[in-house]
């Protein structure tokens, strides 16, 4: 069987089992015995067969779409921004990273304010790269800590040495 008619079968089966349990909602709901209120509801039903036939159809139809999306898509867990030197010509005062706010965040950014080119002293939470043939899209920044939160507990300490 082609792809094409296993989908077909598969909206069909689908459709069905959603029509047959709307008819057996709509007569437990309305709990009437009489024959023309059952044959009433049946013919409602049967008017709105192809709206239902069609959301289905557009359902399954999405989900092939986002499973090919997902598919053709590779995505990667990153952590802190990427080195601007290699590792083995880095001289010790050019160790860290420097913060880039274009590609993540900081923790406690509203306490310690860090600007680009702050040190980044290590990451604190993942971030998420989704990687197309196209393009490279940040999902999730990471976020990291920078030599501005350092200085924000120094400060605070000596606020705190200041007013013992």
């Amino acid at each position: 069987m082609r792809c094409e008619e296993k989908e077909k079968e598969s909206i069909s089966n689908l459709s069905e089992e959603i029509i047959g349990a709307l008819n057996e909602l709509l007569n437990r709901v309305y709990c009437v015995k009489k024959n023309n209120f059952r044959n009433m509801i049946k013919v409602v039903i049967e008017e709105e067969e192809g709206h239902i036939t069609e959301i289905v159809s557009q359902a399954f139809s999405l989900c092939l779409k986002i499973e090919h999306n997902l598919a053709s898509c590779q995505m990667k867990v990153t952590t802190s921004p990427p080195a601007s030197h290699s590792l083995a010509s880095a001289s010790m005062k050019n160790r860290y990273r420097k913060f880039d706010s274009s590609v993540v965040t900081a923790v406690f950014a509203d306490d310690a304010k860090p600007r680009d080119g702050d040190a980044v002293l290590g990451t604190f939470k993942f971030g998420l790269q989704q990687i197309t043939d196209q393009e490279t899209t940040n999902i999730i920044l990471p976020t990291v800590i920078t030599s501005s939160f350092i200085v924000w507990c120094k400060k605070s300490l000596d606020q705190n040495k200041n007013h013992d």
